[in-house]
């Protein structure tokens, strides 16, 4: 019963969001990278999962293996011609951890993860600032995966994974500021000017979302499209609160402020 109601409930908001969607597509330009950032969210979640299933199996927290390593006085005097000759490399030898399989846990987390990334990069479309990123992420889980055993690097894969997630969303988040602040442009000094101060406070919203996952470098921006949206509701024009140049200038800044993804 619990699980139908939790079906329902999220059946609705589905609908309800698609309808928004529709009626809402012209007045909310930054909606396909707010769309994108939800199934970021949903790929960081299965991040985290996966991240979890692989700390438990970490050989580090494993038993050692009996016999995989000579005590130091052995290895001292353990020097010889080898295997042929019935000694040792100097040093000692230890063996490889054993492999570890790919458990139904892990398999899940990779697929949910795979599936909300690819969702993301389907609806965000080809863009320069978001590609690397996803392909980074795809690369890292099918290295996890590995064929039928898991890569020896499989935890630290999926740190970089949940690294990425977070950059990717925080670009994602800036690129839905972009948007909005170029609709409030265009819509200065037009019968639309009236729409100006939703696109700048739907751009706050999408930066300050960013700004608590980590991308501080985004306070002043925030702070300067602040005055401009307290400046309309004040009863100032859009042109007066905030000039088409203004909006120029608050675009570029945001812009800088996306992060590379491809490295170097």
């Amino acid at each position: 019963m619990l699980h139908r109601k939790g079906f329902m409930a999220a059946l609705g908001l589905a609908l309800v969001a698609a309808a928004f969607t529709d009626g809402l597509a012209a007045e909310r330009p930054g909606q396909t990278m707010a769309e994108v950032s939800a199934r970021l969210a949903t790929a960081s979640l299965h991040a985290a999962a996966l991240e979890t299933a692989l700390d438990r199996l970490t050989p580090a927290s494993a038993p050692a293996v009996v016999g995989t390593e000579e005590s130091p006085a052995a290895r001292e005097h353990a020097i010889g011609a080898g295997s042929d000759g019935g000694g040792f490399p100097a040093g000692g030898s230890t063996k490889s951890p054993p492999p570890i399989p790919v458990t139904a846990e892990i398999k899940s987390a990779l697929v949910g993860l795979e599936t909300a990334v690819r969702e993301a990069h389907a609806l965000a479309g080809p863009q320069p600032y978001l590609d690397p990123g996803f392909a980074h992420v795809l690369a890292n889980a099918a290295l996890i995966r590995g064929d039928a055993e898991m890569a020896p690097d499989a935890l630290s894969l999926s740190h970089e994974i949940e690294i990425e997630l977070v950059a990717l969303a925080n670009n994602a988040r800036v690129l839905e500021a972009e948007a909005e602040l170029r609709a409030g442009h265009a819509a200065i000094g037009t019968p639309r000017a009236g729409a100006v101060q939703n696109h700048i406070d739907a751009a706050v919203d999408a930066l300050a979302d960013a700004q608590t996952r980590g991308a501080y470098h985004l306070e002043d921006d925030i702070a300067a499209l602040k005055v401009a949206s307290a400046r309309l509701r004040k009863g100032d024009t859009p042109g007066k609160a905030v000039t088409r140049d203004d909006m120029a200038e608050l675009i570029a800044d945001v812009h800088e402020h996306l992060a590379d993804l491809g490295g170097d």
